[in-house]
C-alpha cells in the first residue's frame, strides 16, 4: 500500500514538506505532487532549487521526537535551516550565532501562512526577506503540522541597494 492509510491523515503543510528536504537529507529530493503543482509554487520551491545535495557542515539547532526539529546546513558561505513542528504547531525561536561574526546576510523566509494548518489549509504560504547578522534569533512561526525554512546567503552590492 502507498501513501497515507486514509485520505488527509499526512499532518503537513506545503512548507513543513519543503523544510523536510533539508531536515531529512539524502542527495534524492521527492516531493510527491504532479508537475503543474511545481509550476504553480516555482517561488517556494526556490529553496528546494538552489540546495546543494552536500553539505560543508550539518548542526542540529534543537529538536524533540515527536515535537520539532531545527537543522541549519552550510555549503561554502550559504546557510539553509529547516523546521518542522508536530500537528500542535507553535514558535521555535532560532538563534544565528552559527553564522559568522560581524557579517550581514540576506535571508529568505519560506513561511506558512497565518491561515496556514495541516487539515484545512495545507497549501497556504508566505514568502518575505530581510537582512541578518550573528547576533539574531529568529521567531518561527509554524501551523499545526507546519514548517519554516530560510535560504541565508552574505549581502551582495544589489541586496544592499534594494529595501527589505
Amino acid at each position: 500500500m502507498k501513501g497515507p492509510l486514509k485520505k488527509d491523515s499526512y499532518n503537513s503543510t506545503v512548507v513543513s514538506e519543503t523544510a523536510r528536504t533539508l531536515v531529512i537529507s539524502s542527495g534524492l529530493i521527492i516531493l510527491p505532487d504532479a508537475p503543474e503543482e511545481y509550476a504553480k509554487k516555482a517561488d517556494l520551491f526556490e529553496f528546494i532549487r538552489h540546495m546543494p545535495a552536500t553539505w560543508d557542515e550539518s548542526r542540529v539547532i534543537h529538536s524533540k521526537i515527536g515535537k520539532h526539529i531545527t537543522t541549519a546546513r552550510r555549503s561554502g558561505d550559504q546557510w539553509f535551516v529547516g523546521s518542522v513542528i508536530n500537528e500542535q504547531g507553535g514558535v521555535l525561536r532560532i538563534p544565528l550565532d552559527f553564522l559568522e561574526k560581524g557579517k550581514t546576510y540576506t535571508v529568505t523566509f519560506y513561511e506558512d501562512a497565518p491561515d496556514t494548518h495541516y487539515i484545512k489549509n495545507r497549501e497556504s504560504y508566505r514568502i518575505r526577506k530581510g537582512q541578518v547578522s550573528s547576533k539574531d534569533i529568529i521567531e518561527a512561526k509554524m501551523a499545526p503540522g507546519g514548517g519554516h525554512c530560510m535560504w541565508i546567503r552574505p549581502v551582495s552590492s544589489i541586496d544592499k541597494n534594494e529595501k527589505l
